[in-house]
């Protein structure tokens, strides 16, 4: 069933701000590093270091959030690390979506779905169909986001721009915080820090 790291489902107009989660998910669909089913509000400035394996038939599973939707949602300012596994096949094509940020768009959606300002840099997202590096499936927006160019799907790469956002090579981000700061426009005074490393 419905899973994340902090809230398993949060109704429309939410706001999740300023959190951090580690840690392993396990379940059949809308697993998320977040917020498994998200109907709509804002996540932002939120940390994910996560695995999550699906075992079911249906998969929608995003290292912010499995499923978003109804209302309009915006994800800005989020990072993710880890890596996503689908164990199963699907045998119904709407209902896959796997991404380094957001696994789905809600089929319901009638507000926007929005990436904002927002990183993954997960080794991989491993699926059958409908696979990105920052959104598995839907019309969603990518605004000034990243994704590292290594990941992969099934060892293949993913292609650059969409819902896979614009490369960014380890030399760029790792342990180099100007790339937060002035490329995605991160608040290092009173919200993040830069650990070494990391």
């Amino acid at each position: 069933g419905i899973a994340g790291g902090l809230v398993g489902c949060a109704a429309d107009n939410s706001n999740i701000f300023a959190s951090v989660a580690d840690c392993d998910i396990q379940g059949y669909y809308d697993l998320g590093g977040i917020v498994g089913e998200f109907y709509g509000g804002n996540i932002t400035d939120c940390f994910v270091n996560f695995n999550i394996t699906t075992t079911g038939t249906l998969s929608q599973s995003g290292g912010i959030v499995g499923t978003a939707g109804y209302e309009t949602t915006n994800i800005t300012n989020c990072y993710s690390t880890g890596s996503i596994v689908v164990s199963n096949k699907y045998s119904i094509p709407y209902t896959e979506g796997n991404g380094g940020l957001i696994g789905s768009q809600s089929q319901y959606t009638q507000g926007a779905v929005n990436i904002i300002n927002s990183v993954s840099l997960m080794q991989y997202v491993y699926g059958f169909e409908s696979t990105g590096r920052l959104a598995g499936t839907g019309n969603v927006n990518v605004v000034n986001s990243y994704a590292w160019e290594g990941m992969t799907n099934n060892g293949v790469l993913f292609s650059d721009g969409g819902i896979n956002g614009t490369s960014v090579s380890s030399d760029l981000f790792w342990n180099n915080q100007s790339f937060f700061a002035d490329v995605l426009g991160w608040d290092f005074t009173n919200t993040w820090k830069m650990n070494s490393g990391n």
